[in-house]
């Protein structure tokens, strides 16, 4: 069972649409939600492709088909990006992968304090009031929020909403669809529980918990400093490396501050 919901009314004014753009010319889209000011969850396939490197995101606001959204352009040395990096892109993606298919976007402008952020739970449960919530692109446009529906569930083994093998949430039951990768799983406070990563599983968080509070922490450097001029599409003329090195914008690492964290599985 879906329903449209009203991209400007909470919590939904907190999750985004996110489109990622890549330097061989691929073009991804999916869903994300703000955790904290600067903060955005996904999925990291959203964010990865085999074929060439992050080059740009758009993040739209308040995405719907009847008016225009608000976008927002980041580039490298405008964000970074934390993801554990498990994902095998040279192969089919499998279900069994979603256990590590979450990312962190880092954004250099504090957009949470206008459109609100969603507070994040771990170890939550399979519930009927659990909603997954993202943009499908068979919904042309719209936010969807999905509840479970027996009707639609390939397990009838279990007669409501489960956990697969592996912890995570089964989505088999939920009126999903490509497009809602990255977007949240809520319960029913509206806390964000899981990341959608397949048609079949969303992430639990469990096993990342650490990491994106970690990654979480580590974005508050990133946030423009009001004196000084934001990086991006709305400045009037480019910024080049050094440039930005003379504006005093040495929290700036690299022009790339895209890192996978595959240092925590090393154990």
């Amino acid at each position: 069972m879906f329903t449209a919901v009203d991209p400007h009314e909470a919590p939904f004014r907190s999750i985004v649409q996110v489109e990622a753009y890549f330097t061989d010319g691929a073009y991804g889209r999916g869903t994300g939600t703000l955790v904290g000011p600067n903060d955005i969850l996904t999925a990291e396939h959203v964010l990865r492709n085999p074929g060439g490197d992050l080059e740009a995101i758009v993040v739209n606001f308040e995405e719907s088909p009847t008016e225009s959204d608000t976008s927002q352009t980041f580039f490298p040395w405008t964000m970074q990006v934390n993801y554990p990096g498990q994902l095998d892109l040279s192969d089919e993606f499998l279900s069994s992968e979603a256990s590590s298919d979450v990312a962190i976007i880092g954004l250099n402008r504090p957009v949470g304090e206008t459109y609100g952020w969603l507070d994040m739970r771990s170890t939550a449960d399979a519930s009927m009031e659990n909603q997954a919530v993202g943009y499908p692109d068979w919904a042309e446009g719209w936010l969807i929020d999905t509840t479970f529906d027996l009707s639609r569930s390939v397990n009838w083994l279990k007669l409501g909403p489960s956990l697969t093998d592996n912890g995570n949430f089964s989505l088999h039951g939920y009126e999903v669809g490509p497009g809602m990768s990255g977007g949240p799983m809520l319960d029913a406070w509206n806390n964000v529980i899981g990341v959608n990563s397949t048609e079949g599983v969303a992430n639990r968080l469990d096993g990342e918990w650490g990491m994106i509070q970690t990654w979480i922490a580590d974005n508050d450097r990133i946030v423009a400093r009001p004196e000084l001029p934001l990086i991006g599409p709305d400045d009037p003329v480019p910024i080049t490396p050094t440039e930005r090195f003379d504006l005093g914008l040495s929290w700036v690492a690299s022009d790339s501050i895209i890192n996978t964290h595959t240092d925590w599985f090393s154990f």
